[in-house]
Parts: structure tokens; sequence; C-alpha cells
């Protein structure tokens, strides 16, 4: 009996320690104030909501557009991480493929009242562009451009003269 319960011991000692847990520092979320838009299919978008965080060395960028009269989707957003930036210049958007790691990544999705999102991601595809003005913990600015696809590519949306101008307080 006693050996099962030293046994049992171990395995719970053992069991609270993740690695996980200790080497994982905590997501940070950080006030923004600002915009981001442009023309999506040719129609004007434009963020009601941003939210803006920092995990390890990516910035998680997130702007939702509230749809009033659609009858299937509630929002739409674009979300962004940028991956090691931390210096005005131009990047390709695109999700990571043999031979390529990109260091700004973007999906566009249709957040449904009901049921399942309609997630397009972006693909550089020699198109898919982001020029950054300014960053640094204050803010950023950026101009981008891009088409998303969904998983079978079967349906796209593009975005063009995309604009970012953020605020970090």
């Amino acid at each position: 009996m006693y050996k099962y319960f030293l046994l049992f011991f171990s395995i719970m000692l053992f069991a609270g320690c993740s690695k996980n847990e200790s080497t994982q520092p905590a997501q940070t979320d950080i006030k923004v104030y600002g915009y981001i838009r442009g023309e999506l299919n040719g129609t004007s978008w434009y963020s009601d909501i941003i939210s803006v965080s920092k995990k390890n060395n990516t910035t998680y960028i997130k702007a939702v557009k509230i749809l009033t009269d659609n009858p299937t989707y509630s929002s739409t957003e674009i979300n962004f991480r940028l991956i090691n930036i931390s210096q005005p210049v131009g990047y390709a958007i695109g999700e990571d493929e043999p031979g390529y790691v990109y260091a700004v990544k973007a999906d566009y999705t249709l957040k449904a009242k009901a049921g399942n999102d309609n997630v397009f991601k972006v693909y550089y595809l020699d198109y898919s562009r982001m020029t950054i003005s300014r960053v640094n913990d204050q803010g950023l600015n950026a101009d981008f451009h891009f088409k998303a696809y969904n998983d079978s590519f079967t349906d796209s949306v593009e975005i063009t003269s995309g604009k970012i101008e953020l605020e970090f307080k």
C-alpha cells in the first residue's frame, strides 16, 4: 500500500509541473486608439472595434466591423500577426510555405450568427503586401492590400487601399 501511495504522490508532483505554464509569458493587452480601413471588394470597410495584444515577439491586431442588417453574419474581422517586426519597411503578407517564412500574416473572417465562421487566409501570391511607415511602442502606421482565400480556394476577398493608423497607450 505504501508503494502505491508513493507512486501516486510522485505522479501528482510531476503532473503539476507543466513546462508550458512556466515558460509562456502572459499575453499583454494594449490600449489602442485609431482606425483600420480599406476597400473590401470595392466597398468601404472601416473598423468599429480594434484590439492589440503582444505575446513573445508577435503583435496581434484584430479589427472588427459590426454588421447590423446582415441575416447571416454578425461581424467581419481583419486579423494581423506581426512577427519580429521592429523597422518600417515593406513586407509580403502570407502563410508560411516551403522555403518561405512570412513576418506578416493575415486573415479575413465573416463571423456567423449561427454555425461556422467563414475564414479567408491571406497568401502572398506575388500580390499581398504591407508597407509599414512607423512601428514602435507608441503605435503603428501602415498601408496594405491583400487577397484572401477560403480553404478550398473557391472563394476570395480582396482588400485594397488598406490603411492602419494606431496609437498605443
